[in-house]
């Protein structure tokens, strides 16, 4: 995994798993409703089962809770089945991994919503993909290379690219008190309530057309310029953010290195543009806060900082 050449924050587990393990993680958001995107998502998923095949990414779970093994055509199969299918469903859910560990070197998940019904109009559809050890990108180019083309298929909100930290909830948040670049949310959380704001400010951002219309006349629409940021327009009229060559930790020790990226959060949370999930709470109480006030405080550490 390229990244700043820090520590890294895998904790093996007795078993030869992980109680916690670093990943890359990309994640797309989308508001529309699952019916009109997916057969784009399928496509999307399908073209990573061509990029990633078993061992890689090797099973599916089942509707009864059971991961079963299938080569990559019977995984195709399988995923249009769940996300299309006969009946055309109008929520659906999908989950892929690998059988490395109990934390895969490869999964996939996608969480679709019927976006168009009120008890859902705040909500996006997510979709999800994680990378570990030698399956992560090289670096930037080839990070951008993975996640604009299908930021624009999916013609996505918002979407992003971010080391990023699976398993134990506790420790996960306690690495994350030092480590505040590090991805901890939960995505199916943050898509239940997402709406038309920004999921967060992470390594590699994807504003699209709709999200960057709303920054406009806010000061969160101004073109960062600083070294080692890039900060551009696509052809479609999104806007990709992008804090560096490699993902940074953001060691609390090095105050300078996250500047760029607290005072864009600060901008973005002074618009009303920044999100904090308030539907699904998904972290653990801590010593000094309830679970609730915990999850706030961690998607505010920049903007508040």
């Amino acid at each position: 995994m390229v990244k700043s050449p820090q520590q890294t924050l895998d904790v093996p587990s007795n078993s030869g798993g992980y109680v916690v393990r670093e990943v890359i993680r990309f994640a797309f958001f989308v508001h529309s409703p699952h019916r009109l995107i997916a057969d784009s998502v399928n496509q999307v998923v399908a073209s990573l089962l061509d990029k990633f095949p078993p061992p890689a990414i090797s099973t599916f779970a089942a509707n009864s809770g059971d991961w079963i093994t299938y080569g990559t055509k019977e995984l195709k199969r399988q995923t249009f089945k769940r996300l299309i299918g006969r009946d055309s469903p109008i929520n659906a859910s999908l989950s892929l991994a690998g059988e490395q560990a109990n934390i895969a070197d490869a999964s996939i998940e996608y969480k679709g919503l019927a976006v168009d019904l009120p008890m859902y109009s705040h909500a996006c559809c997510a979709l999800w993909f994680q990378l570990a050890g030698s399956l992560a990108p090289a670096g930037l180019d080839e990070t951008l290379a993975w996640l604009l083309p299908i930021a624009e298929q999916l013609d996505c909100t918002s979407a992003y690219a971010e080391i990023a930290l699976e398993g134990h909830q506790p420790r996960m948040q306690a690495a994350a008190k030092r480590y505040i670049a590090d991805d901890i949310s939960d995505v199916s959380c943050v898509a239940r309530d997402l709406d038309l704001k920004a999921p967060g400010v992470y390594w590699i951002n994807y504003f699209g057309p709709e999200l960057v219309s709303r920054m406009k006349g806010a000061d969160c629409a101004y073109r960062i310029v600083s070294a080692g940021v890039s900060d551009a327009t696509t052809n479609g009229g999104g806007r990709v953010i992008s804090f560096g060559p490699v993902p940074e930790l953001g060691d609390v020790a090095k105050p300078d290195e996250m500047k760029q990226r607290k005072l864009f959060a600060k901008k973005l949370h002074a618009a009303r543009l920044l999100h904090v999930p308030v539907k699904v709470t998904y972290f653990e109480p801590e010593e000094d806060l309830d679970d609730v006030r915990a999850q706030g405080r961690w998607h505010l550490r920049l903007a508040t900082d």
